[in-house]
């Protein structure tokens, strides 16, 4: 009979329940998110058979998973989760990606509806031979977006922290913005008469030229499709 580490990857490789996978997070319902703090995994388990832990029961008598324990693979309570990468990345052709702060969220925070694709796409397009990078302008826009949120749980500002150093940049080459960066995206979004905060998306497109990258991951697409980011690929996860 399969133990249950085999019957995990039998299922693709995917360590989550197929009814966790069919239906979209929400707010409270994530790995290590919910009303009365973190939940922890036994460290016995064997790595790759998180899926299967026991589940135990609330005071209102319905299961729950266990959530893995906080610090491990970047894991924190509350909203913010990070996972080892697959055993393989996405596709054969190294492609050099930056990632938009509007996919670095929700990838790192589990209580939003764009969880599971953008942590996909973090984890594929930054193993094996693929390159990830962000404007280091992103991680500042990361830990704002992160603290502001209005989740159930808040992520505390030492989460956020920890996010950042622990699950951005341990995966991430953060690139720093230059003068010319700032010039080229002021001068750009002027020229296009755009105003408020595109001026942003322009300096991550400019430091995605710089690179230079193949593809942009972001979900501002109208606002880079605008900037126009000569030779990448602008899309979504």
């Amino acid at each position: 009979m399969p133990s249950c580490h085999e019957n995990c990857h039998r299922r693709g490789g995917s360590h989550r329940r197929a009814q966790e996978s069919s239906r979209a997070l929400q707010p409270g319902r994530g790995h290590g998110v919910g009303d009365r703090g973190p939940r922890r995994v036994p460290a016995d388990l064997p790595d790759g058979c998180r899926a299967c832990a026991p589940e135990e029961e609330g005071d209102s008598g319905a299961p729950r998973r266990r959530a893995r324990e906080p610090g491990r693979h970047g894991v924190h309570p509350g909203g913010a989760r990070f996972e080892e990468p697959p055993n393989s990345p996405r596709g054969r052709r190294v492609v050099r990606v930056l990632f938009d702060t509007s996919v670095l969220v929700p990838a790192v925070v589990d209580q939003l509806a764009n969880h599971e694709a953008a942590l996909d796409a973090l984890l594929s397009y930054t193993a094996g031979e693929h390159a990830g990078y962000c404007s280091t302008h992103a991680l500042a826009e990361c830990y704002a977006t992160v603290t502001a949120l209005p989740l159930r749980r808040r992520v505390l500002p030492v989460e956020a922290r920890r996010l950042v150093e622990e699950s951005l940049l341990e995966r991430l080459t953060a690139v720093p913005l230059t003068e010319a960066d700032y010039v080229e995206a002021i001068r750009r979004v002027s020229h296009g008469g755009l105003g408020s905060g595109v001026v942003y998306d322009a300096l991550h497109a400019c430091c995605a030229e710089r690179i230079p990258v193949d593809r942009i991951f972001t979900y501002n697409l109208a606002d880079f499709e605008r900037l126009r980011p000569a030779g990448i690929v602008v899309a979504g996860p």
